[in-house]
C-alpha cells in the first residue's frame, strides 16, 4: 500500500488533497472518501499550507458540535508537522 500512495504522490494526486480554508466539512469528507492520503491539505489562495484536516479531526468537530457546514478553519490542525525535500527518509521517520 505505501508503494501505491508514493507512486501516486510522485504522479502528482496529491493536488486532489487541496481544499481552501473556507471549505466546509462536508466537503472534506469528500475529497477524504476519493484520494489515497486520508488527509485534507487546507491551502491559502498562494498555495501555502495552513493546516490539514483527517478523518479523526472531523470526529472531534462532531463530538464538539460542529455540523457538516462548519468552515475547515475551525476544525483543522493548524500547525501540522511537515517535511522539506532535502530531509533524509531517517530523519523524516523519527518524526
Amino acid at each position: 500500500m505505501k508503494k501505491i500512495i508514493h507512486q501516486r504522490l510522485e504522479k502528482g494526486d496529491w493536488h486532489s488533497a487541496l481544499l481552501s480554508p473556507q471549505a466546509n466539512v462536508r466537503e472534506a469528507i469528500n475529497v477524504l472518501n476519493k484520494v489515497c492520503l486520508k488527509i485534507v491539505l487546507v491551502v491559502d489562495d498562494c498555495g501555502r499550507l495552513q493546516g490539514t484536516v483527517s478523518d479523526g479531526d472531523i470526529r472531534r468537530g462532531f463530538l464538539r458540535g460542529f455540523d457538516l457546514n462548519c468552515s475547515l478553519m475551525r476544525i483543522m490542525k493548524k500547525q501540522p508537522l511537515v517535511a522539506r525535500p532535502e530531509d533524509r527518509p531517517e530523519v523524516v521517520a523519527r518524526m
